[in-house]
């Protein structure tokens, strides 16, 4: 599967970390591999969602928002 780095949404914001929602249980276990910090419930709200999952870095890491930001980016371009 390849794993578009961001769809944009209705407000035309880039949000979506898959190809499509729908692909989120496949692709969340990528996500837990890299930030094994997250919950369970963390992935469920996150799901899919971009900003959801920048927030959540924040929380559990500690990122301020342009560092969780940036390794987001980083990490979707090795998984592309």
């Amino acid at each position: 599967m390849r794993v578009v780095a961001a769809i944009s949404d209705i407000t035309g914001v880039e949000n979506e970390l898959g190809p499509r929602r729908g692909n989120w249980k496949t692709f969340k276990g990528q996500v837990r591999q890299k930030w094994g910090k997250l919950t369970d419930d963390d992935l469920d709200v996150i799901e899919g969602k971009r900003t959801e999952l920048s927030g959540r870095l924040q929380e559990r890491y500690g990122y301020a928002k342009d560092e969780a930001e940036k390794n987001i980016d980083t990490w979707l371009n090795t998984v592309n």
